[in-house]
């Protein structure tokens, strides 16, 4: 009877490990992400500050698929937005301006059948090394390209808002959106579904505009970044930027940033605040958060200060009142679960004038 009861014992502590590791396993599963790549120009020695080699792109494309990730293009991406279908680690590859130099790199990418999306300056397009409407349709007609809006004339609308004011700007925005649009349609014959915000600069106001002209999703852009998972918003989609001046386009770079992990945010704040002005940052996690850190770039620097935070339950709040005048910051929040899983969220902040 002594004996049964031991294998007893010994069959429900089994019972329990078997169930706590997978719990652990469930709560530490990495949730399901798109690496959203940036690329300018290719093989342009003149400016090393955008531009990447084909043989780069290349070895990039063949390091990406021996880690097994799919290589999404615009329709999945917006499939995966819509809670249609799961890709599991993903790549969405975007190129920004629409240089002619595209060029040079797309035999790369018809090679291995990488679909992207060129995000074009429509008042450019045809002049000098931008790529004209005939070079931009048959590349749309190949297959592996589809194409998205890059604003007009690549406004920066940082800039717009602290000489114009945030309603001046929005206004602007939304106009040049409709005209962009419109010029998009009659070339192509349909309507663009992204966006891409020229210098990567967004402010939420900008969405209604977006939303009411048939955009679906549109994305940012960063020098240091994190890959997109589904509880962004649409609109507001984190990319890293490539080129040879960045020095990451090594294997080893590539890959620390597909292991970045994203936490699930609820709500975060500001965005927007108007110069000169005193604020706090605030951050609500849907867990709760270890050890937060908060550190602050301001546009321009190459010099990171870390900001003194408390964790309030899930809410980390900064301890410091910050005050921008004539240039944004990038706020980075990394922190860890009860898991010691670190987590990483970034975003930038734009002043106003008002």
């Amino acid at each position: 009877m002594k004996k049964k009861h031991f294998f007893l014992w010994i069959f429900l502590l089994l019972l329990v490990l078997a169930v706590v590791f997978t719990l652990l396993f469930i709560l530490r599963r990495p949730e399901e992400k798109v690496s959203v790549l940036l690329y300018h120009r290719f093989n342009d020695s003149r400016y090393p500050s955008t531009s990447v080699d084909s043989t780069e792109l290349e070895n990039q494309i063949l390091f990406l698929k021996s880690r097994g990730v799919s290589f999404l293009s615009e329709n999945d991406f917006i499939s995966l937005l819509e809670g249609k279908k799961k890709y599991g680690n993903s790549v969405l590859i975007s190129i920004d301006d629409g240089f002619r130099s595209i060029l040079t790199a797309y035999p790369v990418l018809k090679k291995y059948s990488i679909p992207f999306i060129v995000y074009i300056n429509t008042g450019y397009v045809g002049i000098g090394e931008y790529l004209n409407w005939n070079e931009i349709s048959e590349l749309n007609k190949e297959g592996l390209a589809c194409f998205g809006l890059h604003s007009s004339m690549h406004t920066n609308y940082s800039l717009m808002l602290l000489k114009e004011g945030i309603d001046k700007t929005i206004d602007f925005f939304s106009n040049d959106i409709i005209q962009t649009q419109k010029i998009f349609e009659e070339k192509l014959g349909k309507k663009a579904v992204s966006y891409a915000y020229p210098y990567g600069y967004y402010i939420p106001q900008m969405e209604k505009a977006l939303f009411e002209n048939n955009i679906k999703f549109a994305l940012l852009a960063d020098k240091l970044s994190h890959p997109y998972t589904p509880h962004n918003s649409p609109y507001h989609i984190p990319r890293i930027m490539f080129s040879k001046d960045l020095h990451n386009l090594s294997d080893e770079y590539l890959q620390q940033f597909l292991e970045k992990n994203v936490f699930k945010v609820n709500s975060f704040s500001p965005v927007d605040v108007q110069a000169g002005k005193k604020f706090r940052i605030k951050l609500e996690s849907a867990v709760k958060p270890l050890s937060p850190k908060i550190n602050i770039t301001l546009e321009g620097s190459s010099n990171t200060f870390e900001l003194s935070c408390r964790a309030d339950g899930r809410v980390i709040v900064s301890e410091e009142n910050l005050t921008l005048y004539d240039k944004g910051a990038r706020v980075q929040i990394v922190f860890k679960d009860f898991l010691n899983f670190e987590y990483e969220f970034i975003w930038h902040i734009r002043p106003f004038k008002n």
